[in-house]
């Protein structure tokens, strides 16, 4: 029976009521006095499956180092699967590597594997944020329903072809200046409607774009793809108690503070300038088909802007 998880776990929400899922975004946060049962548990598990007489894991090679991550999913007698993730870096890329996902014979064939989780992806977003000499914070990787809330920073399990939203807020050690962008993918098959979303998402960004340019005013520019996006089949307004479409503002100024003027949105009045560093960041989101958002940074010219960002845009993943 394990008693102690250590106080840096998640509880994952279980679809299953005999089932409690437990996840470590960093597997050295498992607590100590649970250590040797958790890893005598996972040798169990091993055992049975694949008739091995040798432990996998042991104190030499353990599954509780930080470059793991553990999803343990346990009913009442104790651990009956797990999966284990690490991440590795690809040809310069960070990849996330699942090396192990084992359920107990009389568990299997419910579901009980494979189980990737926002607390992993932030924990993977971050450390490269860190990598890279900026600082992470409050950063948002939410999936499904989750992204119909655009300050939901995500948790529990991600699920394959649902929308997930990835927005990063990297601060910089050396200047102390912020970057935000944003990312919507699809770990799988899209629906029509969210692929049609995504796309006027991006033609949303583009009106941006051809229209930021000194003197320009803001609120023209965010009314503009409110209509662009009501003319497409996405109104905004209360749909079942809450508000549903692009309710948010296009963009923001963008600096030593995460969000400065100049602003776009219902209410702006801003003319953007020369020199302003804004974000471009419209959205859609609706119930049932999730959320949708791209946001890129970019610099205010005479006659134009220009995109700071060179991240590319893919939804199906």
């Amino acid at each position: 029976m394990l008693r102690n998880l250590g106080n840096q776990r998640h509880v994952i929400p279980s679809p299953w009521v005999d089932y409690a899922v437990f996840g470590f975004p960093d597997a050295s946060c498992v607590g100590d006095a649970d250590r040797q049962a958790v890893m005598d548990a996972m040798n169990g598990i091993i055992a049975v499956n694949w008739k091995a007489t040798e432990p996998h894991w042991t104190t030499a090679s353990s599954p509780f180092e930080s470059k793991y991550s553990l999803i343990l999913v346990c009913d009442r007698s104790g651990l009956v699967a797990f999966s284990v993730y690490r991440v590795l870096k690809l040809a310069g890329h960070l990849a996330v590597y699942r090396s192990g996902t084992e359920v107990l014979p009389v568990h299997q064939g419910r579901g009980l594997y494979g189980f990737f989780t926002s607390e992993i992806l932030k924990r993977i977003i971050n450390t490269e944020i860190m990598a890279q000499g900026y600082v992470p914070s409050h950063t948002i990787a939410a999936s499904g329903e989750q992204c119909v809330d655009p300050h939901n920073q995500g948790s529990g399990p991600i699920r394959a072809n649902t929308s997930i939203i990835m927005d990063i807020f990297p601060r910089s050690q050396k200047t102390g200046y912020f970057g935000d962008i944003t990312r919507t993918v699809v770990r799988g098959r899209a629906s029509d409607r969210l692929k049609h979303a995504y796309h006027c998402v991006a033609q949303a960004q583009e009106i941006g774009f051809s229209k930021i340019k000194d003197g320009a005013s803001a609120y023209d520019i965010h009314q503009e793809i409110v209509n662009y996006f009501a003319s497409e089949g996405f109104p905004t307004g209360l749909q079942n108690g809450r508000m549903q479409g692009f309710f948010h503002g296009t963009g923001h100024g963008l600096g030593l503070d995460i969000h400065e003027a100049p602003s776009f949105g219902q209410r702006s009045k801003n003319a953007l300038r020369a020199g302003n560093v804004v974000t471009v960041e419209p959205g859609l989101y609706y119930e049932e088909m999730g959320g949708v958002r791209l946001e890129d940074v970019v610099v205010v010219r005479k006659t134009s802007c220009n995109n700071l960002v060179k991240i590319p845009k893919i939804l199906e993943v």
